[in-house]
Formats: structure tokens, C-alpha cells, sequence
């Protein structure tokens, strides 16, 4: 009974402790959670601190007010967004973005402390809008969905916020960045109400599980897309004691009817930027009047406000290329004493209001006539500018522009580029030079006598210079002799098709340069001669070389030694020749003179300036002496002593060969008893022989006379 009685007590006192414990951890579950409040309350959204950022792709210009949002219709962007919650009753577990008319196309999120890892989900409900869901949500998740286990801290993913309290010393904000990549909507315009942008926050899974989505300001958010030749205008107060109406046309905009930090209407939107200026976005009013209206926020405020109006039209939405027109700049005024006055600005300062001022701008045309009455003083007008332009490197550029000044007032400019801020130039055309490759905004700036400014911009693109390129090197010959001509050709090409200059020079002669794209080089002297041609596009110049050897002229072998050989041979051969028929010719007159024939008769024809076939008369014979010239004196046809005269008999002249031949020996003249011998010796002798060309004696032929038949000497 005992041991019983012990069981039961054990198992009371194992079920006390495991109630202890419980209630233990409950308390004090409830005691770290109790700045939750109660189950059920739905998330107070002016507790949510949202707000969005331009990351990429918004368009930018330092005139443009803090806040203003413009995107290039179609283009890609990106946008970031801060979520903090400020409920101590709910936590925030649930981001949607809309875009309306955009396309998602990416995202991600960034915890507010980088040192820990809070993961959130993104899923796209639809091709306009992002959800993003804090992945772990521990606490309600797990046991239940009630707000006492909804604990703060690091332990889940969604966003919690703990207050100042006994327990807790420093306030706990939690917080998410969101960034967001979208294709921008095609459609240009002002983009508000339901076409803005829109956060909405929820705490889905605690709380309330299943309460709907909702937002806070500044969301939905007014924002521009633009198109090239949108344009629009922009007024600016200063002073964050001022509020800012305005009168467009007949339509008077953004009188206060609700809190908040945007209001919008069929024309435009206006805000308030984080340090407090008022802004104000129309369209473009064209022709319509706009006047700006001032009130204060507060009764018996003192001190002065700074307003500015001024236009902007786009003209690169993907170069994000602007002309801003300034219309009002720095106008000055009171701020007005009561916040139930709404104070007229003078803008022309002429001692009357705007409203009531037919002239608004001074300029002594009725507002209705006037096409500027919006202004108390005309900027200028550009009238013709340089268009973007393309260049190479190292080409000089001029960038000119014509302007007026509608209340004609002098005019001055002012240049200035994106890639040096210490560079300016203040003359209407300017010539620019040197610059590098890369891509340079020029902007000018056109100021009248009183102030008012008109700004434009030159987009310059400098291309990166390509030098030529040579392509063949050549000589007509690399080795020539001294005394020969050489001819060199140079081929080269240029990628912008720039006219090329060819300029040719010597290692071995300083003062050589040649010009062209073939060269003949004349006069060269023994030796390695290198040449090197430059070609240049005059921006840039390529080098190359060829080298041409000269050498001395090679001896081929002179003919002359030949030539004087042979003719030497010749000249001895025609001596030899002459000799010997002088030398015949001697033998045989030495012969007919020792033989003396008494007659002489033949048919044969001689050298003689006689014709023996003929008669030979007294008279004939004379006329032969005569033309032979006189007789010696020793000797006269009369005297010349009858001798004994023998027959020549008639005989073939010998070959040429024949008379090479041996003398033939008296042995075969008794063989050639008819051919004529030397009377001395029996040599053989030809007819006109008159020395004997074997022993040398001489003798004279004797011929009979064809008519009287008496001897006649040769």
C-alpha cells in the first residue's frame, strides 16, 4: 500500500513540475512579447517607415529636386526600397510592388543589419508586381499564430519592433532593403494615382493571418516616363514653413484637402523632399498662364522663401540628355504672416500680384497677348546649335551656336565638358582639339544681362584613331651594282579611309627624304643601304624598312683583248697575203725581162689599160705609152733591140692553193713542157710573174705584136 501510494505521489509530483515549466516558459514568452499587444489589431501602416530610391536607369540632372523619379519609356531600370516597422503590435512579413504597365524582371533583398542573414522570398504574381515573404516567421509559424509568440529579434526573418521599455533599454527597429529590376512602361506620361508606383505591407502569418495588404506615404508614388521631346515643368519653394499652390490656366492646383507628402491632380503632382522643400510637377502648360501661389503653414511665421520655375525637355532618354530652360531663378519674398492667407507672388516686381497683374512679367504686353507672360524677364533663344557628332582621334572639332535674346539684351556664353571640370570656353564657336577617345557632354550655357539662363548640351563621341597598316614593303631588286637604279614601292591602307602621306629616309644619309608611295634611288654607292618609309594618316604613322646591298660590277670577261687578237690575226694574214702576190708579182716581170719574147700572143685578157685581142697599130701603142707615162730615157720604142721572141702559151692560172705549193723541181718540168719556168733556176711561173719566186731573178715579158708580129716588152 505503501509503495502505491509513493507511485501516485511521484507521478503528481513529475506532472507539477511539467505544469511549472510550462507556465514557466509561457510567462516568459509573454513577458519578452508583451509590447505586441493584442491578438487580432491589424498593422497600423503610418507605423511602417517606407520609402523608394532611383538606383539605375532613373534619368538625372543636378537641377532636378531630391525625390523626382523620370524613366525612358521601354528602357531597363531599377529601383531600391526601405521598409522599417514601427508597430510594437505587429511584425511585417509580407512586401508587394507594383509597377503598373512595367514587367518584372528581377529582384533581391538586403537584411538592415549585413551581419545577419534574414532570408525573404520573391515570387511574381503578376508580369507588374513583386511579392517578397519573409521566409521564417519562427515563433507564429510553429505553435500557432498568436500574437505572445510573435517574439522579437534575430530568431526569425520578419520585420519586429520593440519599444523602449523596463526590460528593453534601446529601441528596435527591424528593416529590409528591396531592389527591384523592371522593363519601364512604353507609354510616356505623368504616372499617378493608380498608374503610380505602389508598396504595400502585411503581417500575414501572426497578427492577423489573412488581412489584406496596405499601404502608406509616400506610396502609391507619382513618377515620370518620358520620351524624347517630353517636357515638363518644375516649381520649387524652399522653406519648409511655406506650402505651394498654383494657378494653371484657370485651374487652381493642390489646395490642401488631406495629409500626406503627395498630392496629385489631372496636371501634375506635387511632393515634399526629405529636407523640406515643396515641389510641384506639371506638364507642360504651353500656352496657358501658371502662377505660382505661397502660403504659410503657421500663423506668425517670419523669414523668406526662395522660389524657382523652370522647364526641362528631354531629348536622349538613353544618352539622359536634357535642355532646361530656367523661367524664374531665385526669387525672393516674405513668407506670409497668416496660414489662411494665400499670398500672390509679384513675380516682375512691379507692386502688383500675379493675380491681379495684367502684365505679369513687365514686359507692356497684356498677359492675354503675351506668348512669355509666365516670366518677368525672357531667357534667351538658341537658335541653331551643333548636332551630336561622331569624331576620330586627333581631330579638331568646332562646336558653334547662334542665340538671341527676345528683350534684347547681350548674350554670354559659357562651355563646359563632363570630363574636366577646370575646362571652359566663353565664346558663341569654339575648336577643340587633342581629345581622348571616350564619350564628352558639352554643355552651353547662354546668360542675358538680368540673369535668366538657357542651358544645351553636344554629345561628342571620339573614336579611337587607327593607324595604317602597311601591307607589302618591295624593291625591284635587293642587290644591285654600283651604278644601277633601284625602285622601291610602299602599299598601305587606313581603316577610316584618311588620305596617307609616304615619306621615305637613309640610315646612311640624314639629309635623304624622298616623298611617295614608289621612289627610283639613283647613284648608290658600295654597301648596306637601309631606307625606311613612314605612312601617316596625320594622326598617327606606321614605320617599316628594307635594305638594298650595292656591290661592285662583277668582270664578265672583256672582249677586248679578244677582238684585238683577232683583228691582229687578220691584219697579219692580209700582210702575209699581199706579200706574197707583191712578191709574185716581182718574179714574173724579173722573168719576161730576162726571157724577152719576141711575140707575144694570147687570148688572154690582162690588168692593162691595153686590150691585146684587138689590132695593135703604131698609133695604139703610142697612145698605151702615153697613157702609161714615158718611156726611160735609156730606152725608146725605136731602140728597143729586136730580139728573139717566144710564144706564151696559153695556161690556166694555178688555184690559190697551188701557189702554197712546193716549187716544182726541174725533174716535172719536162712534165709541163707547155707551162712557163724560170729561166735561172726552172722554177714554174705564172703569166704575169716577173721575178722568180724560187731563186729571185727577174726578167720582163716580151709580147709579139698582133699586126707586125715584133717583140714588145711588158
Amino acid at each position: 500500500m505503501g509503495a502505491v501510494k509513493f507511485m501516485i505521489d511521484r507521478e503528481k509530483v513529475i506532472v507539477g513540475i511539467a505544469m511549472l515549466l510550462f507556465f514557466s516558459v509561457f510567462g516568459s514568452i509573454a513577458l519578452m512579447d508583451r509590447s505586441h499587444g493584442d491578438t487580432g489589431d491589424d498593422l497600423q501602416t503610418e507605423l511602417v517607415d517606407s520609402s523608394v530610391i532611383g538606383h539605375m536607369g532613373n534619368l538625372q540632372d543636378t537641377n532636378f529636386p531630391e525625390g523626382l523619379l523620370i524613366f525612358g519609356a521601354g528602357q531597363e531600370a531599377s529601383l531600391k526600397f526601405e521598409v522599417y516597422n514601427k508597430d510594437p503590435d505587429n511584425d511585417i512579413d509580407t512586401i508587394e510592388v507594383s509597377i503598373p504597365g512595367a514587367r518584372m524582371l528581377n529582384g533581391s533583398s538586403e537584411w538592415y543589419v549585413p551581419e545577419f542573414t534574414h532570408e525573404w522570398e520573391l515570387s511574381f504574381p503578376s508580369q507588374d508586381k513583386a511579392t517578397f515573404t519573409a521566409r521564417d516567421d519562427w515563433f507564429g509559424r510553429v505553435i500557432g499564430g498568436s500574437a505572445q509568440y510573435d517574439v522579437v529579434g534575430n530568431m526569425d526573418d520578419a520585420l519586429d519592433y520593440v519599444a523602449v521599455n523596463d526590460t528593453i533599454l534601446e529601441e528596435i527597429s527591424e528593416g529590409v532593403t528591396l531592389t527591384l529590376d523592371f522593363k519601364v512602361p512604353q507609354t510616356p506620361g505623368i504616372k499617378m494615382g493608380d498608374d503610380a508606383i505602389d508598396l504595400k505591407v502585411g503581417d500575414m502569418k501572426t497578427e492577423n493571418p489573412g488581412s489584406p495588404l496596405t499601404s502608406d506615404d509616400p506610396f502609391p508614388y507619382p513618377y515620370i516616363v518620358a520620351e524624347n521631346g517630353s517636357k515638363y515643368m518644375i516649381i520649387t519653394i524652399d522653406n519648409e514653413d511655406c506650402d505651394l499652390e498654383v494657378m494653371y490656366g484657370t485651374h487652381q492646383l493642390f489646395s490642401p484637402s488631406r495629409a500626406g507628402d503627395f498630392m496629385i491632380s489631372d496636371y501634375g503632382f506635387k511632393y515634399i523632399t526629405n529636407d523640406g522643400k515643396t515641389v510641384i510637377v506639371l506638364n507642360e502648360p504651353e500656352d496657358l498662364l501658371v502662377k505660382p501661389l505661397v502660403k504659410a503653414r503657421e500663423d506668425n511665421l517670419t523669414g523668406q522663401y526662395t522660389l524657382d520655375i523652370f522647364n526641362i525637355t528631354v531629348k536622349d532618354i538613353t544618352q539622359n540628355l536634357f535642355d532646361i530652360e530656367e523661367i524664374v531663378t531665385g526669387y525672393e519674398d516674405e513668407i506670409p504672416s497668416s496660414k489662411n492667407i494665400l499670398v500672390d507672388t509679384d513675380i516682375d516686381n512691379d507692386g502688383t500680384l500675379n493675380l491681379l497683374d495684367e502684365d505679369m512679367d513687365g514686359d507692356g504686353i497684356p498677359n492675354a497677348d503675351d506668348s512669355f507672360p509666365k516670366i518677368f524677364n525672357r531667357i534667351p533663344v538658341i537658335t541653331s546649335i551643333t548636332d551630336n557628332t561622331t569624331i576620330i582621334e586627333g581631330e579638331a572639332l568646332t562646336l558653334s551656336v547662334e542665340a538671341s535674346d527676345p528683350d534684347e539684351e547681350t548674350v554670354s556664353y559659357l562651355w563646359t565638358n563632363n570630363k574636366n571640370s577646370e575646362w571652359n570656353a566663353t565664346t558663341s564657336s569654339i575648336t577643340i582639339a587633342d581629345l581622348a577617345p571616350g564619350e564628352y557632354i558639352f554643355t552651353v550655357t547662354i546668360t542675358d544681362a538680368l540673369g535668366n539662363k538657357r542651358t544645351d548640351t553636344v554629345r561628342v563621341t571620339v573614336l579611337e584613331n587607327q593607324a595604317p597598316v602597311i601591307t607589302s614593303l618591295s624593291a625591284d631588286s635587293t642587290e644591285i651594282n654600283v651604278g644601277q637604279d633601284v625602285t622601291l614601292t610602299v602599299v598601305a591602307t587606313d581603316n577610316e579611309n584618311d588620305p596617307l602621306t609616304y615619306t621615305w629616309t637613309m640610315s646612311e644619309d640624314s639629309g635623304f627624304s624622298m616623298q611617295g608611295s614608289v621612289i627610283t634611288v639613283s647613284d648608290l654607292k658600295k654597301g648596306s643601304h637601309t631606307f625606311t618609309v613612314t605612312v601617316s594618316d596625320s594622326r598617327s604613322e606606321v614605320h617599316d624598312s628594307i635594305t638594298i646591298e650595292v656591290k661592285e660590277k662583277e668582270s664578265k670577261g672583256s672582249l677586248l683583248p679578244v677582238i684585238l687578237i683577232v683583228t691582229a690575226i687578220i691584219i697579219v694574214i692580209v700582210i702575209v697575203i699581199i706579200v706574197i702576190f707583191v712578191r709574185k708579182g716581182g718574179g714574173d716581170s724579173e722573168k719576161e725581162e730576162k726571157e724577152a719574147p719576141e711575140t707575144a700572143t694570147s687570148t688572154e685578157t690582162f690588168d692593162s689599160q691595153m686590150n691585146y685581142e684587138q689590132p695593135i697599130t703604131e698609133q695604139a701603142v703610142e697612145d698605151n705609152i702615153q697613157s702609161d707615162g714615158p718611156l726611160p730615157p735609156s730606152q725608146s720604142y725605136e731602140e728597143v733591140p729586136v730580139q728573139e721572141t717566144t710564144t706564151l702559151t696559153e695556161y690556166e692560172v694555178p688555184a690559190e692553193e697551188s701557189l702554197e705549193a712546193p716549187v716544182e723541181t726541174e725533174e716535172n718540168v719536162s712534165e709541163s713542157e707547155n707551162q712557163n719556168t724560170c729561166p735561172e733556176c726552172g722554177a714554174l711561173l705564172s703569166d704575169t710573174d716577173l721575178k722568180c719566186p724560187n731563186c729571185g731573178a727577174e726578167f720582163e715579158l716580151e709580147f709579139e705584136c698582133p699586126n707586125c708580129g715584133g717583140a714588145m716588152q711588158s
